[in-house]
């Protein structure tokens, strides 16, 4: 066979050398550790937000295991850490403070996850309650909050507590609390006093105890209190309370008698003041006579007096700046 032409401009075809593979990619695995031992990339797992991991249900925790971390700021202080929460449980949260911040109301890291992972809702139970004090998520994408958490405990020590609870502890017990009943509601600057009003509470039940400890997890006494160890439950530390300063006295005096005041000034005006009444209760009934009546000239005629009413009668029913007693 004749050989091929190699004549003049002719460029024998070489075959395209293979360009050499590229080095694999880290797993997302190494890249996400090293995001996380990263200083200067780190996210903090407390950070506040929707935008920082997911919000697991217990249910959920219990099945894949997950190791659940308390809020620093929710947990007992110690000599290492000296940023935590001080409370005396039997008054509003409004005197709760942090102690690395301005001796005002706590409101840095009030928004903050109670929690990482991040819960739908936590169980709180104590030695120096008998109750399981559940904490739900206002807001399902942030989970519990370490406000929330205060905002609850508050809210459920100050109803009323049963007469069958009260019945069904011991003499001694029954001693306790009723010795706390008649202390809480002395003249004692430590304490609230009348605002509590004569029904016992729940706040009752913490004795001289009432001072906020922190929350654990404590797996032993959850399951000899639950009978098993419950996922998303833990320990508050209920711990004496504590001789306030000059200070704190003054300032929790100042709340109690603006609360009791303002209830006092309230009903006052709502008593000696039949026009008051008259009008709400005459708004209420225009309200509901629309809902019910379905012809236009009625909801035209009752429209017009409701709204005047509800703009200006009730801000100043809550005010009442204009009733001169």
């Amino acid at each position: 066979m004749p050989a091929p032409n190699m004549g003049a401009g002719h460029i024998p075809s070489v075959h395209p050398t293979a360009p050499p593979p590229a080095p694999p990619q880290p797993p997302d695995t190494a890249r996400a550790n090293f995001r996380w031992t990263n200083s200067t990339d780190r996210i903090d797992p407390f950070a506040e937000g929707p935008h920082y991991g997911p919000v697991l249900d217990p249910f959920l925790v219990r099945a894949v295991s997950a190791t659940v971390r308390i809020n620093p700021l929710l947990s007992p202080p110690t000599d290492s850490h000296e940023d935590y929460l001080r409370w005396n449980m039997i008054f509003p949260t409004s005197t709760c403070y942090r102690t690395t911040g301005p001796k005002r109301s706590w409101i840095k890291g009030r928004e903050a996850p109670a929690t990482f992972p991040r819960l739908s809702y936590i169980r709180i139970i104590s030695r120096s309650f008998p109750w399981m004090i559940s904490v739900k998520a206002r807001h399902q994408n942030i989970g519990v909050t370490c406000g929330e958490v205060i905002e609850a405990l508050s809210a459920y020590f100050h109803e009323n507590a049963a007469k069958k609870e009260y019945d069904d502890v011991s003499d001694h017990r029954r001693q306790e609390i009723w010795q706390a009943y008649q202390h809480n509601r002395s003249t004692d600057s430590d304490v609230p006093g009348g605002l509590l009003g004569e029904q016992l509470r729940r706040l009752d039940w913490l004795c001289s105890d009432s001072k906020w400890g922190g929350l654990v997890r404590n797996d032993e006494f959850i399951e000899e209190a639950c009978g098993e160890v419950l996922p998303c439950t833990f320990e508050l530390k209920c711990i004496p309370s504590y001789p306030l300063t000059s200070e704190e006295a003054s300032e929790q005096q100042r709340i109690a008698r603006n609360a009791e005041n303002r209830s006092c000034y309230h009903l006052k005006c709502w008593k000696s003041s039949p026009s008051i009444q008259y009008m709400v209760f005459f708004s209420f009934g225009l309200t509901f006579a629309c809902f019910l009546e379905h012809r236009y000239h009625i909801r035209k005629l009752c429209i017009p007096y409701i709204r005047y009413t509800f703009s200006s009668v009730f801000p100043s029913l809550f005010t009442l700046d204009w009733v001169k007693l």
